[in-house]
C-alpha cells in the first residue's frame, strides 16, 4: 500500500460517519489484527496441548517459565503501542515519514537496550527460576526453556514494534501474513522438537523453547523486508527517516505503557505462584486456563489496536467527536463477539480442559473456574477496547495508573487471602480476577467518558 492508500484509510477514520459505514470501517481494520490474535491463541493452545503431553510438571515449568519470560520482556514490550500511537497520529496528519521514524526509534532502542539486556539475563535463568518454584521437576524443566525465550527476547520486542507500525499506517494485512508464517513455523518445529520427529533428538520443553525462539527470528526478517518494500519511500533504513528528537516520543509514550506491563506480568507470576502453592496440578490448570483466557481476551486486544489507529487517526485530523464514536462503537462489537467466545468456554468446560490437559484429577479442578472466566468475557471486552483507545488517544497514565492499583491493591491480595490463607482454591483465585476486571472495565469507561483525553498532543 502506498501513501495514497494510506490517505483514503485516514479520511475515514477523521470523518462523521453513519453507524453501517462506522462498522464496516471497524472490521476492515480490526479483521485482520483479530485474525493475527486467533492464530497466536491457536498456536498458545497447540504448545499447551503439545507441552502437556509431557505432564503436570512440564505444563507448570513452561507456564511459569513463560511467565517470568513476559516479565523480563515487557517494559519493552510497551514499544509497540508507543510506535502505534505516533503512527496513527502523523498518518492522521499525513505525515507518513513521520510515522516511518516513530519505527526507527523503536528499532535502535531494540538494538542498543534490549538485546544486551536479554543475553544478560539469560545468564541468570537458573537462579531466576529457582525463586519461583520449589518443585525439582518443574525447575529442571523450566529453566533450559527460559533460557531460550530470553536469548530470543529482542526479536519478540521487534515484531511488537512492527506490529504498532503495520497497524498505525492501517495495513493490517501485513502484520497478519507475517504472524501465520511465524505461528506456522513454531508449530511444525515444535512437533519436530519436543517428541523427536523427523530424525531430530527429542528435546521435551527445551525443544518448545528453541521453536517459538526461531519462530520469532524468521519473524523478524519478515518483517524487515515487508517495510523494505512498503516503507522504503518513506525513509526506512534511509539516514533521512531518522530523528533524534523521535526518540525521546517514542520513550515517552512508550514508557507508562512499559511500566504498565511489567506490573502486569509481574502480577501474573505472582498469580503463578499464589496457585503454585495450591500445588503442582492447581499451578498446570491455571496455566490451561491463562491461555484459554488469551482465546478471549486477544481478539479484544484485535478491537482494541484497531480504535487505537482509528481514535490516533481522528484525533490527528482534528476530529474528536469522531474519535469518540470510534471508540464508543468499536467496544459495543468487541463486546458481543466476547459474549459469545464466553458462552462457548463456559458450556463446555470439561471439553476444553479434556483437549489441553492429560490429568483427570486437575480437569476436575479447573472447572467452575473456566466457567467462571467464560461468564466474565462481555465486562472484559469493554475494559480492553476502552484501555487500548485511550492509549491510542495518548492517556497511557491514567491507564497504567488504573491496571496497577486494581492489580495489585485488589486482585493479587483476594487471590491469596480467598485462595491460600481462607481455603478457597483455585475458584477463589479466579474469584478475584472477575472481580479486578470488572472493576478494570468500569474505570476505563469512566475515564473514556469524562473525555479529557480529546486535548492531549502526541
Amino acid at each position: 500500500m502506498g501513501s495514497k492508500g494510506s490517505v483514503v484509510g485516514v479520511l475515514s477514520a477523521g470523518e462523521d460517519l453513519p453507524l453501517g459505514e462506522r462498522i464496516r470501517r471497524i472490521l476492515r481494520l480490526a479483521l485482520p489484527i483479530i485474525a493475527a490474535m486467533a492464530s497466536q491463541n491457536i498456536v498458545n493452545l497447540v504448545d499447551t496441548a503439545m507441552v502437556g503431553q509431557l505432564g503436570s510438571a512440564a505444563l507448570g515449568a513452561v507456564g511459569m517459565a513463560s511467565m517470568v519470560n513476559w516479565l523480563a520482556a515487557s517494559f519493552f514490550n510497551g514499544l509497540g503501542a508507543g510506535v502505534q500511537v505516533i503512527v496513527a497520529r502523523r498518518m492522521g496528519e499525513g505525515d507518513e515519514r513521520g510515522a516511518t521514524k516513530a519505527l526507527h526509534g523503536a528499532l535502535v532502542l531494540v538494538v542498543l537496550v534490549v538485546l544486551p539486556y536479554s543475553l544478560l539475563l539469560a545468564t541468570r535463568g537458573t537462579g531466576i527460576f529457582s525463586l519461583l518454584s520449589s518443585d525439582p521437576k518443574v525447575v529442571e524443566q523450566g529453566v533450559p526453556y527460559l533460557q531460550i525465550r530470553l536469548y530470543a527476547a529482542a526479536f519478540v520486542v521487534a515484531n511488537f514494534s512492527f506490529r504498532g507500525y503495520w497497524n498505525g499506517t492501517g495495513r493490517p494485512g501485513v502484520y497478519l501474513r507475517t504472524i501465520l508464517v511465524i505461528h506456522i513455523s513454531n508449530i511444525v518445529l515444535n512437533y519436530l522438537l519436543i517428541y523427536g520427529k523427523g530424525g531430530f533428538p527429542r528435546l521435551g520443553t527445551t525443544g518448545a523453547g528453541i521453536a517459538t525462539a526461531v519462530s520469532a527470528g524468521l519473524g523478524t526478517l519478515i518483517h524487515v523486508s515487508l517495510a523494505w518494500r512498503h516503507a522504503r519511500a518513506a525513509g526506512f533504513l534511509r539516514r533521512s527517516g531518522w530523528d533524534g528528537g523521535i526518540l525521546r516520543n517514542v520513550l515517552r509514550l512508550s514508557a507508562p505503557t512499559g511500566v504498565q506491563m511489567v506490573f502486569l506480568s509481574a502480577g501474573f507470576v505472582a498469580f503463578y505462584r499464589i496457585a503454585e502453592l495450591l500445588g503442582t496440578r492447581e499451578l498446570a490448570v491455571t496455566n490451561v486456563l491463562i491461555n484459554l483466557s488469551m482465546v478471549c481476551v486477544l481478539p479484544a486486544m484485535g478491537f482494541g489496536l484497531a480504535a487505537t489507529t482509528l481514535v490516533g487517526q481522528a484525533l490527528g485530523a482534528g476530529n474528536p467527536q469522531a474519535a469518540s464514536r470510534w471508540g464508543w462503537s468499536t467496544a459495543g462489537i468487541a463486546s458481543a463477539a466476547m459474549l459469545m467466545m464466553g458462552l462457548t468456554l463456559a458450556a463446555f468446560p470439561q471439553l476444553w480442559l479434556g483437549l489441553l490437559m492429560n490429568d483427570p484429577e486437575a480437569e476436575a479442578l479447573g472447572v467452575a473456574p473456566l466457567v467462571l472466566l467464560g461468564s466474565m468475557q462481555v465486562v472484559d471486552g469493554v475494559g480492553n477496547v476502552l484501555s487500548q483507545t485511550l492509549i491510542g488517544a495518548g492517556a497511557v497514565r491514567a491507564v497504567m495508573g488504573a491496571s496497577v492499583l486494581l492489580q495489585w491493591g485488589v486482585f493479587l491480595p483476594l487471590a491469596y487471602v480467598g485462595g491460600v490463607h481462607l481455603g478457597g482454591g483455585l475458584l477463589a483465585l479466579w474469584g478475584a480476577m472477575a472481580i479486578y476486571r470488572v472493576l478494570f472495565a468500569g474505570v476505563m469507561a469512566f475515564v473514556f467518558r469524562r473525555g479529557r483525553w480529546k486535548a492531549i498532543k502526541v
